[in-house]
């Protein structure tokens, strides 16, 4: 599964593909803005911003993130429907394979947990690291049409 990252700093927007990297998508957001910026900027950097299986775009000139991931169900009653997991739960692989430092793993553990994007942003507000934390930042959880607007549109307002 397909996924690509925007990564706007300095008022310059850079994207990157990753071929088999959706699964992870999610769990290197989770992490923080700066392991995020480490991780996606390993991958090939392109041009032309698509919506694929899951992503983000960060902003660090404003402080909002966007992220969507198709692989991941907000909602109760379709997940009952089709027999999902709702939340992040469904991207467990995708955690797994995360290096993490022991005292990390609570933000993990709840952000995994959440049933609800409310959750999982407050999740990560909360227990992130000091020094690559999610506070002060605008997160919004949207689609892949969310995601190509915001990329063609340069910025995220927050």
């Amino acid at each position: 599964m397909r996924a690509q990252f925007a990564i706007r700093k300095d008022r310059r927007t850079r994207l990157f593909f990753g071929r088999t990297v959706a699964y992870a998508s999610t769990a290197m957001f989770t992490r923080g803005p700066s392991y995020a910026l480490t991780m996606v900027t390993d991958f090939l950097e392109t041009i032309g911003g698509q919506a694929l299986e899951a992503g983000f775009m960060l902003d660090f000139d404003t402080r909002v993130a966007l992220i969507y991931d198709t692989g991941i169900c907000w909602d109760p009653e379709e997940a009952a429907l089709y027999g999902w997991v709702v939340g992040p739960r469904s991207r467990a692989t995708g955690f797994a394979q995360l290096d993490l430092w022991e005292n990390e793993e609570p933000l993990i553990e709840a952000a995994q947990a959440a049933e609800t994007v409310e959750a999982y942003f407050e999740a990560l507000r909360t227990l992130s690291q000091e020094s690559d934390s999610w506070q002060g930042w605008t997160l919004r959880w949207g689609t892949g049409k969310d995601y190509t607007a915001a990329v063609a549109g340069g910025a995220l307002e927050a």
